[in-house]
């Protein structure tokens, strides 16, 4: 039964052979220029990330194809990492709120720093290799002016929320903009002052009820994602004796008792979703680490809003420089740190997951992944600091459990898993259903609902019968050739005994047509005077054999030329031999057949065999085939055997094996998802017809030898397993038979 654990650009990988081959890809990717001393890019598993992109995408472009929204400063578009983003529009920049374009003149451009984590892309016309997390993201630059930190002495404060209501309208506008812009993620490394534990959910709405309302985005189905900087104000002073200030023993710049700020939470902005519960699910607060994997000094911690926070490298990380060093006008790169850089981290992420998936997962979906499977091992358990741990990039882009086909209309419905769906074909249909489906692909979802795709072609297998076997076998236990002569009966027909009972058998019906596929069955055969054969046989309960039965009558009279057969067969568990298993659902099938018996003398040869045609009526159920059409099916065998010398028989043969004439098999075949959850199914049909016709030229000789009889033989083929594409082969046998 075919499988096909983990589809990849290479074909069908087993799970563990895909793992090794997504860590190689990996071990090439960081080992390039750009992911030299990125210690930052190494934590969040971005070299695995691309890899799996790759390997089971295809995709050289990381973030192609999504759209992220950064609010912030604005952006050098003449910065060397965005130049090619900016000539081809992938990089654009509007102004707000009286916002102006930077000019360098400030020590640093915020906003060009924080796009480039997310986007930057490797040039190199400009000094240092570089990458951002999805460097082929389309980036929208919203500038909008925004305020510089104060002095470091200056004490934190929180920022008085009658200070922000005069702002409600205008930030509801602003953002009510941005966000029609079809943004998939926005990048928010901004904020104010104050952490969210200072605020209670009632004096929040009333200062800023019609910003939460756009932000809340309550009129789509498909929510952007918002990502927020927790915050830097971990550890800063603070007036003593004030909300979440520790200590006394400081002296701010007005000489006043001072300690350090406890931003057990993020601020106001960032952890706004913590009170307010129409801003979750679409919401996450990124607090920072740093290159020892701990909680960076300055940062946020998670607090209260665990539930909507992760953390991301945001301590001495490499982003784009823009703006003036001592007295020079610099583009370049540079050490930078603060939540504002690991919010951009996590915007870059979503970007990859949601090119990953094709853009099918709602955005609240790739939210909840991307908290599933960021690493809460070790000081990442603690989620007052850490939320749901460190993102793991690798981890969101590879399915949670094994995928499953869905059997269903929605997303989470009873399914078979993908692992364990298969398509077997028998040798009757050959390879026209194959190549019928290679191409097409079908989808499974993970425990979380994501999509994975699979060639639909790589979960089918043409017939596995050892066809080499399968001849020498036919070659060796062949009855010898009688010796044509005007009293013998018909060539290789023993007189028939009255009643004869074989197991173990191909049933002895012509060794052509349907009855061949019951091989090493229970048979019965009855024979009588007047030329009327019957035989019924069965595989029903023998071990490792398909269960089928089936029934043939056949009449010739004495010395006529020509003889009739008619047969039935039925095959509880497949199709011709053909079976599904899984998504595939269950087959079943039953034959009728119509042959004709040749038993003639031309000169010093006698002909024998004959041709059979059939009709197929099967039955599907419980997976993506909806039904099969009535299936024509043909076989012949013509036999022609002389005498050569005074011991050796000759015989010649020519054979078509049963082949499927005609026909098609109706599929419905889920291929992708809703954002709210439907299951998107294609119809179609697939010929079943095969691309060859299989035909089989044999020759054999035959002479009595030590009790037994020698033969040699050669069998050359034309398409085997009716495979159009299949070179011809010839085979050389010999052997010597006896009976024991």
């Amino acid at each position: 039964m075919a499988r096909c654990p983990v589809e990849t650009v290479e074909g069908c990988l087993s799970v563990d052979t895909y793992l090794a081959r997504v860590k190689s890809v990996a071990e090439d990717i960081a080992s390039a220029p750009v992911f030299e001393d990125r210690w930052s890019l190494a934590a969040i598993d971005l070299p695995e990330a691309w890899a799996h992109l790759r390997t089971v995408r295809g995709v050289e472009r990381p973030g192609t194809g999504v759209t992220v929204g950064v609010i912030d400063t604005g952006i050098d578009l003449a910065h060397g990492t965005f130049v090619e983003g900016a000539a081809t529009g992938e990089v654009t920049e509007e102004f707000f709120l009286g916002a102006v374009d930077e000019t360098g003149a400030d020590n640093l451009s915020h906003g060009t720093a924080v796009a480039s984590i997310i986007a930057g892309r490797a040039n190199p016309m400009h000094k240092g290799p570089y990458t951002g997390v999805a460097p082929y993201a389309t980036i929208r630059m919203f500038a909008i002016p925004l305020g510089s930190l104060p002095p470091p002495d200056t004490p934190i404060e929180a920022f008085p929320l009658s200070k922000l209501a005069q702002f409600d309208d205008e930030d509801a506008e602003l953002y009510s903009d941005v966000l029609s812009h079809g943004l998939d993620v926005l990048n928010l490394s901004f904020g104010v002052s104050g952490v969210v534990e200072f605020y209670d959910a009632s004096a929040i709405r009333a200062a800023r009820s019609k910003t939460i309302e756009t932000l809340a985005q309550a009129d789509r189905t498909d929510k952007t994602i918002l990502v927020w900087a927790a915050g830097n104000s971990h550890d800063k002073l603070c007036i003593a004796g004030s909300e979440n200030c520790v200590g006394d023993s400081e002296i701010d710049y007005l000489g006043r008792a001072a300690g350090r700020l406890d931003a057990s939470s993020p601020d106001l902005y960032a952890g706004m979703m913590a009170r307010i519960q129409e801003l979750r699910g679409h919401s996450i607060a990124a607090v920072a680490t740093g290159e020892d994997g701990e909680i960076a000094p300055f940062s946020a911690r998670c607090g209260i809003a665990a539930d909507w926070c992760i953390a991301a490298p945001g301590h001495r990380v490499w982003a784009a420089f823009f703006g003036t060093w001592q007295g020079e006008l610099i583009r370049s790169y540079a050490l930078l740190s603060g939540t504002s850089f690991a919010a951009p981290m996590v915007s870059g992420g979503l970007a990859l997951m949601t090119q990953m998936f094709r853009g099918q997962l709602p955005g609240e979906d790739l939210v909840t992944r991307l908290f599933h499977t960021a690493d809460r091992g070790g000081r990442y358990a603690d989620r007052a600091v850490y939320g749901h741990g460190l993102m793991d990039l690798g981890a969101a882009l590879s399915p949670v459990g094994a995928p499953v086909v869905t059997a269903g209309d929605t997303v989470g419905g009873a399914g078979a898993l993908v692992q364990q769906s298969g398509f077997q074909l028998g040798g009757a249909l050959g390879t026209g259903l194959l190549s019928a489906l290679s191409g097409r692909e079908v989808v499974a979802f993970d425990a979380l609902g994501a999509p994975f795709w699979y060639d639909l072609g790589r979960l089918v297998a043409s017939s596995a019968e050892p066809w080499f076997g399968t001849q020498v076998s036919d070659f060796m236990s062949a009855p010898t050739p009688e010796r044509p002569a005007d009293d013998t009966g018909p060539v290789g027909i023993a007189p028939p005994a009255a009643l004869r009972l074989d197991l173990g058998k191909t049933p002895d019906v012509a060794g052509i047509g349907h009855a061949p596929l019951a091989r090493n069955s229970l048979s019965l055969t009855m024979s009588r005077a007047d030329g009327i054969v019957a035989t019924a046989f069965t595989t029903e309960g023998i071990d490792n054999l398909l269960p089928a039965s089936g029934a043939s009558l056949s009449w010739r009279a004495q010395d006529a030329p020509l003889g009739l057969r008619v047969g039935w067969f039925s095959e509880r568990q497949s199709m011709l031999s053909t079976t599904a298993e899984g998504a595939f659902g269950a087959l079943g099938a039953h034959s009728v057949s119509l042959g004709l018996e040749i038993d003639q003398r031309v000169g010093d040869w006698r002909l024998s065999g004959g041709p059979e045609v059939g009709v197929v009526h099967a039955r599907a159920q419980d997976g993506i085939i909806a039904g099969v059409s009535p299936l024509a099916t043909s076989a012949f065998a013509v036999h022609g055997t002389r005498p050569i010398g005074t011991n050796g028989m000759l015989q010649v043969t020519l054979a078509q094996p049963l082949r499927v004439e005609g026909g098609d098999v109706r599929l419905s075949v889920p291929v992708g998802r809703t954002k709210e959850g439907g299951i998107v199914r294609q119809q179609f049909s697939a010929d079943v017809t095969p691309t060859g016709r299989q035909l089989d030229l044999a020759v054999r000789w035959d002479r009595p030898f030590a009790e037994g009889d020698f033969r040699l033989g050669a069998i050359a083929t034309r398409h085997p397993g009716h495979d159009g594409d299949a070179r011809p082969r010839v085979v050389l046998l010999a052997g010597w038979r006896t009976a024991l």
